[in-house]
This record gives structure tokens, C-alpha cells and sequence, in this order.
């Protein structure tokens, strides 16, 4: 999404209701951020989207479910790593029925 006051661009990936709860949920999760991280620095975002360019970027983690405590060391690091490369990443809750 871009908002619309800044014209910063928030990528948003979704943690879908008992997804957290997979065994290979950790294999996930690093996918869908390294997807979508390689996405906002490869470029692709700006030949995609060219009005992105020079504006900031950050990646939106929307899960249904909290993040298991188990996880919870995997999310911090995935967020320090982003961060060096200047992609923020939050973490935001979504109600299951907006999740939809």
C-alpha cells in the first residue's frame, strides 16, 4: 500500500489464520520475507511501481494469529537484518475478518 500523505510504500505479507502452527512455519515465513525483501531491493518494486521511487519502504508481517513465542527470536532477527538494508519490518495483528 502507499500512503497517501508521504508516498511511502508498506509491502504486506499475511500470516493466515493456524498458519503458525505448520511445521515448516519458520521455512515459510523466511520465504515470504526474502521474496518480498529481494522484491523492495532488487528493483523490481521501482520498474514495477516507477512513482516508488526515492520513497521510503517498509514490509507489513499482518498475521491473524500472534507470533508463537517460538518464533519470536526468528522475528526479531529477520527485523534487525531488514533494517541494516533499510527496510523496516513491522509486525500488526489483523482481526480474522478483515484477514480475508
Amino acid at each position: 500500500s502507499v500512503d497517501p500523505k508521504d508516498g511511502s510504500v508498506a509491502l504486506s505479507l499475511v500470516a493466515e489464520a493456524g498458519e503458525w502452527e505448520d511445521p515448516k512455519a519458520a521455512w515459510f515465513l523466511q520465504e515470504k520475507i526474502n521474496g518480498t525483501l529481494a522484491f523492495a531491493l532488487d528493483g523490481e518494486l521501482h520498474e514495477r511501481f516507477p512513482d516508488s521511487k526515492g520513497k521510503p519502504v517498509s514490509l507489513v508481517l499482518a498475521t491473524v494469529d500472534p507470533v508463537p513465542e517460538r518464533y519470536g527470536w526468528l522475528v526479531k532477527r529477520i527485523q534487525g537484518i531488514a533494517e541494516k538494508e533499510g527496510v523496516p519490518l513491522t509486525v500488526q495483528r489483523i482481526p480474522l475478518h478483515q484477514a480475508a
